[in-house]
């Protein structure tokens, strides 16, 4: 599992990349991303 830190940093991401995109790909990496964050 990632840090903490590396976790908020890959949201801010997610987040800028679904804004700006909002592309299938970038959907399935915030999906994965909530569910490990769930898991922590």
């Amino acid at each position: 599992m990632p840090s903490r830190r590396e976790t908020v940093g890959t949201r801010r991401a997610r987040q800028g990349c679904m804004r700006r995109y909002a592309l299938p790909w970038c959907e399935a990496h915030s999906a994965a991303w909530s569910r490990a964050e769930e898991r922590m």
